[in-house]
C-alpha cells in the first residue's frame, strides 16, 4: 500500500509542480538570493522524496528548494521546469565537495556537506545563518 501511494505521489507530483510563474533552470545559480538548496545525490529518491515531503512546511519557511539527481535524472520541488542540462551542470560543479547531501545558502556558498540527510541538522544550520535570523524577525515584525 505504502509503495502504491508513493508511486502515485511522484507521478502527480511533477504535474503540481510545473507552473507557469517559475523560469526554466539550468543550474543552482539561477536560484542564488531566492532560495536555500539541498542537493542530493541518490539513486534512493523515492525514500528521499517522501521525507523531504513530509517537511514541506518547515522547507517552504526557509525558502528551501530541493533536487534529488540520480543520474541525469532530477527529482524536485522546484515549481517550474528543469532544464536536461540541469544534472550535468550540478554535478559537475558540486562534485567537489564529495558529500551525497549538499546545502547550498542563498549566496551559493556550500553551508554544509554530508553523506546522510539530517532535516533537523540542515534544519538547525539554516536557522543559525544571519540572513535567515533577520528572516525570521522580520517576520516577528510583521505579525506573520
Amino acid at each position: 500500500m505504502m509503495k502504491y501511494l508513493i508511486f502515485v505521489l511522484l507521478i502527480l507530483l511533477p504535474l503540481y509542480v510545473v507552473s507557469e510563474d517559475a523560469p526554466e533552470i539550468e543550474g543552482i545559480e539561477d536560484l542564488q538570493w531566492k532560495n536555500r538548496v539541498i542537493l542530493i545525490r541518490s539513486a534512493d529518491e523515492d525514500v528521499l522524496a517522501q521525507s523531504l515531503n513530509d517537511s514541506v512546511s518547515a522547507i517552504d519557511d526557509r525558502d528551501i528548494v530541493w533536487f534529488i539527481l540520480n543520474g541525469a535524472e532530477v527529482t524536485s520541488n522546484y515549481p517550474g521546469k528543469i532544464s536536461a542540462k540541469f544534472a550535468a551542470n550540478t554535478t559537475g560543479k558540486y562534485s567537489s565537495a564529495g558529500a551525497k547531501v549538499i546545502l547550498i545558502g542563498k549566496d551559493g556558498e556550500v553551508k554544509r556537506a554530508a553523506d546522510t540527510l539530517a532535516l533537523d541538522v540542515l534544519f538547525a544550520t539554516i536557522d543559525a545563518m544571519p540572513m535567515r535570523i533577520n528572516e525570521i524577525q522580520e517576520k516577528k515584525n510583521n505579525g506573520d
